[in-house]
């Protein structure tokens, strides 16, 4: 599994965090996160099994394959196409809710979405081809939500999570099936937010399936933050989000 990308990008009085991480062999996909204010706008995920001989990759062709949807996603970012994507992708899933994570639609260049004049969207010609692409890319993303669960993953807290303070996670990782508790896995704590620098924490779980770890959350009274907890084990992932409440 390859070191991902993380980056702050800034962009019309926002800050948005992009993430881009291997999935690993077992997957055969990369994903990239856009967080802002601590929460997921949207995540594309896209295969390389292209890249994948028997259970060997070539990794430096994925660290160009990564690098490229990262740098594709910050263009998109910059540009002021976000919320196009967004909305093009809600309206054609019949969503109505602005804050569930999305696929991005992938496209060669920015240059190819269709600009706005007097607020309307002008679609060219391929827009038919696009809406197929669409409609194939969000079957796509059904499959992958419907993917069998790797393990469990739990995470608790001794009080509170709020802005400045000290916390404990017990995060704790088992089984699906027998509830048997997993030793090892790898564990990564983000905590990230619109007016701080992203922190890391790492480690794995003991023989009890258990890792613990107590972390501060950066100050802040405006925005929000949230703690990012990824479990990691025999090429599966599972993750969760957790809010932070700001300072009054």
């Amino acid at each position: 599994m390859i070191t991902g990308y993380n980056d702050d990008i800034n962009y019309n009085n926002a800050v948005y965090h992009v993430q881009t991480e291997d999935m690993g062999v077992r997957y055969k996909k990369i994903v990239t996160h856009v967080f802002i204010g601590g929460a997921i706008l949207f995540s594309k995920k896209t295969s390389y099994e292209h890249l994948v001989e028997g259970d060997k990759v070539d990794e430096r062709k994925l660290r160009i394959f990564m690098n490229d949807q990262h740098k594709m996603i910050i263009k998109i970012i910059k540009s002021g196409k976000i919320e196009y994507f967004k909305k093009k992708l809600e309206e054609s899933e019949g969503k109505e809710e602005a804050d569930k994570p999305i696929a991005v639609i992938k496209m060669k260049n920015v240059q190819d979405v269709p600009e706005s004049k007097n607020g309307i969207i002008v679609i060219k010609s391929e827009a038919k081809k696009e809406d197929e692409t669409i409609k194939t890319k969000i079957k796509h993303l059904i499959e992958e939500n419907e993917e069998k669960k790797s393990f469990n993953l739990n995470v608790k807290s001794s009080t509170e999570i709020m802005a400045g303070e000290p916390v404990v996670l017990k995060i704790m990782v088992d089984e699906v099936e027998t509830g048997k508790p997993i030793k090892g896995a790898k564990i990564t704590i983000k905590v990230v937010g619109l007016t701080f620098r992203p922190a890391v924490y790492s480690g794995e779980t003991d023989e009890n399936g258990i890792y613990t770890r107590e972390i501060i959350i950066p100050t802040f009274t405006k925005g929000t933050a949230a703690i990012l907890i990824k479990a990691e084990h025999n090429g599966g992932v599972e993750e969760r989000v957790i809010r932070v409440t700001p300072q009054n």
